[in-house]
C-alpha cells in the first residue's frame, strides 16, 4: 500500500507541475455508454445491474468516462488539460504472474491541444513523470 501510495503520490504532483485540472468520473457507468467502445475488449467489462433493472458497468478505463463528460458540457470548460487517477476494472482471469489483476489504478493525463509549444510541455511533463528521482520531483 505504501509503495502505491508513494507512486500515485508522485505522479499526480507531476500532473499538478505541468498543469490542467483534475477530472473524478464516476466508477460506473450506463452499459450501452460502455458497449461497442472497446471491441474485442468488451467482452472484459463488468456487467452489473441495480435495483431498478437499469444496466451498468465498471468502468474499463478513463477514455470513454472523459468523452461522456466532454459531451455533456465540459468541452466547454477552459482548462485543456485534465488529469485522472483512480480504479478500473477488467474482468478477465487474473495472472499475478504476469501482472493482470482485475480492479488497477490507471493514471492518465487527457490533452486537448491546440499548439506545438503545447505538445512539448506535455512530453517533458511524461519525461518526468516516468523518471522521477526517489526523493521526490525536480
Amino acid at each position: 500500500m505504501f509503495c502505491r501510495d508513494y507512486v500515485e503520490r508522485i505522479v499526480k504532483e507531476c500532473f499538478v507541475l505541468y498543469g490542467g485540472a483534475q477530472l473524478d468520473t464516476p466508477v460506473f457507468e450506463r452499459k450501452d455508454i460502455l458497449a461497442g467502445k472497446y471491441g474485442e475488449d468488451a467482452k472484459l467489462i463488468f456487467d452489473l445491474e441495480d435495483q431498478g433493472g437499469e444496466q451498468l458497468a465498471l468502468r474499463y478505463d478513463h477514455t470513454v468516462p472523459l468523452a461522456r463528460y466532454l459531451a455533456m458540457g465540459g468541452a466547454t470548460n477552459t482548462q485543456s488539460k485534465l488529469w485522472q487517477v483512480g480504479k478500473v476494472y477488467r474482468r478477465d482471469s487474473p495472472v499475478m504472474s504476469k501482472g493482470r489483476m482485475r480492479e488497477f489504478s490507471q493514471a492518465v493525463r487527457h490533452i486537448v491541444l491546440r499548439s506545438c509549444t503545447q505538445y512539448l510541455r506535455v512530453f517533458v511533463g511524461y519525461h518526468r513523470t516516468l523518471t522521477f528521482p526517489a526523493n521526490g520531483i525536480p
